[in-house]
């Protein structure tokens, strides 16, 4: 029983607030309590990978996965110039990556360890190429959506603090970003957000 409670609070303390529908009935593509895509789309479940679905695909090994090691290079806050390139991408496997584009260094979905909400079910094929603590000092922090594959809660917390603007999906940021971030936080972004402030 005390560790069904003590994985219920590690899992509670990432998953933030949920948003409220309220903040949302202003916009044109959300309508009846969700959101509506305006454009239609298309789905061929035929085409789809990943092997059988389910819950026990979290603690099966992908038909997918490589069968050898994948080739890494290692990185450390010194792999990075001081000013970032006018093109440059470091990729940190799955979605994970550091842009650098014409002198700005975008970090996306910054997931270093654990996919997932309790340790070792989503396990990295190979190691992160980039430890937390060498995570470069960057302009923007872009959080493409909130699967546990693409949004690390101890990569978000060890960013927080960093002088960065952080654009995120609407939704994101309740309970997730706190007041005492120090990080540029100007709110959430639509499907038709042009800029952000």
């Amino acid at each position: 029983m005390l560790i069904a409670a003590v994985m219920v609070l590690y899992v509670f303390r990432q998953f933030g607030k949920l948003p409220d529908g309220d903040d949302y009935e202003g916009l044109p593509y959300y309508s009846d309590g969700q959101f509506v895509s305006p454009q239609e789309l298309v789905y061929f479940p035929e085409r789809t990978t990943g092997g059988r679905g389910g819950f026990a695909r979290f603690f099966r090994r992908s038909p997918y996965a490589p069968q050898d090691g994948l080739p890494i290079v290692s990185l450390t806050k010194e792999s990075f110039p001081a000013i970032p390139e006018d093109f440059a991408l470091y990729w940190l496997g799955h979605c994970s990556a550091i842009l650098e584009l014409e002198g700005k260094r975008i970090i996306v979905d910054p997931v270093l360890g654990n996919a997932a909400p309790f340790p070792g079910i989503v396990k990295r094929y190979e190691e992160s190429p980039l430890r937390r603590e060498d995570i470069p000092d960057a302009d923007i922090l872009l959080i493409t959506h909130d699967h546990y594959d693409h949004l690390e809660y101890a990569a978000i917390r060890a960013l927080r603090k960093r002088d960065i603007l952080f654009v995120c999906p609407l939704g994101f940021g309740d309970g997730v970003f706190p007041q005492d971030a120090s990080a540029k936080w100007p709110g959430t972004s639509g499907w038709t957000t042009k800029a952000w402030r």
